[in-house]
């Protein structure tokens, strides 16, 4: 079953690395073990540094890391272009959300007219 678990955790590594997360809030994010334990479903402190089982996906983990803080370009600029990807997808999301609460009131502000219009034209009498 542990080898399914590091299974799932390297391929969630690879999707980070890729810029394909599942969770597309990690998408862009900084890789840490936490991110990995998460993108593959566990709980954040899943990965360990001090559990032998894992130290080879920590290691590479690390490794990533490292390789972008040694000063890649290319790799900064593509880990970057992902995250504004990313932020501009969640842009995009985040305004067809406002868009659809908005024709969703527009909707309730016009049924509520029309139902106090009826209500006008009906015999009930106001209590106010």
């Amino acid at each position: 079953m542990s080898n399914n678990k590091l299974k799932e955790c390297w391929d969630a590594f690879q999707r980070l690395k890729s810029g394909t997360p599942n969770n597309q809030a990690f998408l862009g994010e900084d890789i840490t073990n936490s991110l990995v334990s998460k993108e593959a479903g566990f709980d954040a402190g899943y990965l360990k540094n001090n559990r032998a089982s894992h130290s080879e996906i920590v290691d590479a983990i690390n490794d990533y890391n490292n390789e972008l803080k040694e000063g890649n370009l290319e790799k900064r600029i593509e880990i970057l272009e992902g995250k504004l990807k990313a932020e501009k997808e969640k842009s995009k999301m985040l305004k067809e959300e406002r868009d659809g609460a908005f024709q969703r009131e527009l909707l309730l502000f016009n049924k509520l007219i029309e139902l106090e219009k009826k209500v006008e034209k009906s015999n009930v009498l106001k209590l106010r």
